[in-house]
């Protein structure tokens, strides 16, 4: 049920996050980490990226809904919006690299 239900949230938020240039970087338990202006900056990825935070609120509302009328429990969310600079690039081992950002921010 647990499974069933995150890839059913992911789904809803993913296409958020694609339809605002955002990149999903990883997927962290039930947890998302969200990028943008990597590998490239639209000029504006402060823009997209609260619009996808504004857009994921009201779409969880609607998939709430939908998730009541089959007499499941509603999902609850929090996002963390933090805008700086970072580093990306290809981090880890020679056994295991992922492409992903670090920073202060």
């Amino acid at each position: 049920e647990v499974v069933d239900m995150l890839n059913e949230y992911f789904q809803v938020m993913v296409a958020i996050v694609n339809n605002n240039k955002g990149v999903v970087d990883k997927f962290v338990g039930d947890a998302m980490m969200v990028i943008w202006g990597v590998p490239k900056s639209t000029g504006n990825d402060e823009y997209w990226a609260v619009k996808a935070c504004l857009e994921m609120r009201q779409a969880l509302v609607a998939l709430n809904e939908k998730r009541m009328k089959r007499k499941q429990i509603p999902v609850k969310m929090g996002i963390g919006l933090h805008v700086g600079e970072v580093i990306s690039g290809q981090m880890g081992s020679t056994e295991r690299m992922e492409f992903t950002v670090i920073g202060d921010t």
